[in-house]
């Protein structure tokens, strides 16, 4: 028999649900039409969740400051100690959306279930070229200087809402918010781009997910 790792995403889905005869004729019909959706669609949803998620929580904690320091337990020690469970806790959703976008670019894209990550970068690396390479270095190196320069003018607790837990952070008004009005955007920006570039599929891969997906 084959392994629960690689068998289809309807056959892991019907195996998790209640024998129909415990369903209502609603949560069947929901069942039915979940289990009928092709493996491309629900990476895709999972994926687009997981890149949504951090957003969500940076706008709940940025209008409900008190409600998350009182749920980080650090309320105690100080607004600092907020924006460093709070760094904490972004830092672990960007590797969340990592690990989403990395599984759903290899099935999606590569068409590939064996969720060999090591192996994607190496294709990736070794099909990019050196124009699409110079390009992404180019974007990442750009967007992640910007990202560096927003953290080490306004620290951690800076970039971290700690004015919303009552640290006090003065303004800055020097590099690099004195050329670019919103440099770590535009920093984050680049980068996405700079990923895009370098892990964009070659016609053959593309065609090759097309069939796969098919």
């Amino acid at each position: 028999p084959a392994r629960v790792g690689r068998q289809p995403v309807r056959v892991l889905i019907a195996s998790r649900l209640p024998p129909p005869a415990q369903q209502s004729p609603a949560a069947r019909d929901a069942a039915m039409a979940t289990a009928a959706l092709p493996a491309w669609a629900l990476e895709t949803g999972a994926c687009a969740a997981a890149l949504a998620l951090p957003h969500a929580v940076y706008a709940l904690v940025w209008t409900r400051p008190t409600a998350f320091a009182r749920a980080s337990g650090a309320a105690r020690h100080g607004p600092v100690a907020i924006a460093k469970q709070f760094a904490t806790l972004a830092v672990g959703m960007k590797v969340i959306q990592l690990l989403f976008y990395l599984r759903w670019y290899l099935i999606t894209i590569e068409g590939d279930e064996s969720g060999d990550v090591g192996r994607l970068l190496v294709s990736t690396f070794s099909r990019a070229g050196a124009t699409r390479l110079a390009a992404a270095a180019v974007l990442l190196c750009s967007g992640g200087s910007l990202n560096h320069a927003v953290y080490t003018t306004l620290g951690a607790v800076g970039v971290y809402y700690g004015n919303r837990f009552g640290a006090v952070i003065p303004w800055v008004e020097g590099y690099p918010f004195n050329v670019f009005p919103h440099p770590q955007y535009l920093g984050s920006i680049l980068v996405v781009l700079g990923v895009g570039t370098l892990m964009y599929p070659a016609a053959g891969a593309a065609a090759g997910a097309g069939v796969a997906a098919g």
